[in-house]
């Protein structure tokens, strides 16, 4: 065969032994490389076809084979989204992992992310855990209390140095300019009501975000369509189609976390994504306010409107923005409280890791397990860290450890053949909400009551009532069946 390659001496094993050459020759065999262009007897089309199709379902039987030989991995690595609803419920901090310099993408077999044989753990990840534990901790427990607060702002305001200031005050229509009105591209940019001394941006959290917007949809075509994006990350915070008459503006309304400090607000701007021009207004008109799309219109600039003044494209009107946080529940606000020492003395840090540690470790620690992150806070204090710093350094440590990260089932010293009540409360907490034991899973497992089957029956419907059990549905169903591909290649 050309280049050496002969098939005479593979095993006939297919799938079993010699897999890359075997896949090698499918590709071969695709490509129309197999049989050579100057044999005299070729395959058909269907033929070609067939031949594949066996290779590669003999190949995904020997994959499917290995992979059930293996020894049943006792522990495995927290998925990127089970890290991320574990801090929160854990520490009260909305962790984005997505974000830019966040956590790896978790790696997939056969389009599921919960195997535990391919969820390893490398140098690199270390380093963006310690990261992702520093930034949590960070926004837990910053160096001054940040408040909440709330910030409104026109999409279109007028100020005295406005050449239709006068004209509008008279008129007393300051408060009903609209924002200048476009079909496509960009329609309001860095949305920014966090201004002046006194509504300075409080720092990273999660924000309550609210739009008053008004959707003019032509009779025959589409609804415009509303996109908000954060211009320092490039991500969609919000996205909806928007029908409302002018007169009957509508609110939408969502949340978004912001890792930016204190006096540094996120830049926000939104784009009408069902466009029909690039530029249908002029940049002069922009700076110029509007009550209706009724108004009137230059001869250089599109006509929006038709005569009866009906929508002639997808028309997007944003009249105010609001935002509000950062926003922490008052049980968040406990979590945080039970992990961090409220006195500056060694007693009160041990009680704090130990709370923290237990929950994070989702059991009882064992002897002497406390005393290594008790120890790193004490050197970190004699090394003349602040206290906050010392304690934080602690608190890291237990977030990037194995007990952590890993969801344990067994031990290394005693062989067992069930699963005990904590590591039980484990599993069914991570199978139906991708996170954390609550505290009502937590103390069926200290009484050990979890495994009595009445009690774990009431608990699996417990949980299956539970918002969080949507988790599953979605998390699930979007590895079986791969939807998160859907919308990646629009038709034709």
């Amino acid at each position: 065969m050309e280049g050496e390659f002969r098939i005479d001496i593979l095993s006939p094993r297919v799938g079993f032994e010699d897999t890359p050459q075997w896949a090698e020759i499918m590709e071969r065999i695709n490509s129309g490389e197999m049989p050579p262009k100057d044999e005299p007897k070729q395959p058909t089309a269907d033929q070609r076809a067939g031949i594949v199709e066996w290779i590669a379902a003999r190949i995904k039987e020997g994959e499917s084979a290995r992979m059930a030989k293996r020894e049943r991995v006792s522990y495995r690595r927290l998925t990127r989204e089970e890290y991320v609803h574990t801090v929160r419920d854990l520490i009260g901090v909305h962790y984005d992992a997505t974000d830019p310099g966040g956590l790896f993408e978790d790696p997939q077999w056969h389009g599921f992310e919960r195997i535990g044989s391919v969820l390893t753990l490398s140098p690199s990840h270390i380093e963006k855990y310690i990261k992702a534990a520093e930034v949590v901790l960070d926004e837990a427990y910053p160096v001054e209390p940040i408040e909440y607060r709330e910030a409104s702002k026109r999409a279109m305001e007028v100020g005295e140095d406005h050449p239709h200031y006068e004209r509008l005050k008279t008129a007393g229509l300051l408060d009903k300019v609209r924002a200048p009105l476009t079909t496509a591209g960009e329609i309001y940019r860095y949305s920014n009501p966090w201004r002046g001394p006194e509504m300075k941006f409080p720092g990273p959290g999660l924000y309550e975000i609210s739009y008053t917007v008004c959707g003019l949809k032509p009779d025959d075509g589409i609804a415009p369509r509303m996109k908000v994006v954060e211009a320092d990350l490039d991500r969609v915070l919000f996205e909806q189609d928007i029908i409302a008459p002018e007169d009957k503006p509508i609110t939408v309304t969502f949340q978004a976390h912001f890792s930016n400090p204190p006096g540094r607000p996120p830049r926000i701007y939104v784009t009408n994504e069902n466009k029909v021009s690039r530029h249908p207004r002029s940049n002069a008109e922009s700076r110029i306010p509007f009550l209706t799309t009724k108004h009137r219109r230059a001869p250089w600039q599109m006509k929006i409107t038709n005569q009866d003044g009906s929508p002639r494209y997808p028309i997007l009107i944003i009249d105010s923005l609001t935002m509000r946080g950062p926003i922490v529940t008052e049980q968040e606000q406990r979590r945080r409280r039970e992990c961090f020492a409220t006195e500056e003395s060694l007693d009160t840090v041990s009680e704090g890791l130990s709370r923290l540690a237990r929950r994070a470790f989702r059991r009882p620690l064992y002897d002497n397990e406390l005393d290594t992150y008790v120890k790193i806070v004490k050197g970190e204090l004699e090394a003349g860290e602040t206290f906050r710093d010392a304690v934080k350094t602690g608190m890291v440590a237990i977030l990037c450890s194995k007990s952590f990260l890993f969801i344990a089932e067994g031990s290394e010293e005693a062989e067992r053949n069930e699963l005990n009540d904590w590591e039980l409360a484990t599993r069914l907490s991570y199978l139906l909400w991708s996170t954390m034991p609550d505290d009502e899973l937590f103390s069926l497992a200290e009484n050990g009551k979890l495994r009595d089957r009445s009690v774990l029956r009431a608990q699996f419907h417990r949980m299956l009532a539970d918002p969080r059990s949507e988790r599953f549905v979605q998390s699930f169903s979007s590895q079986w069946l791969n939807l998160r591909k859907v919308g990646m290649f629009p038709p034709d």
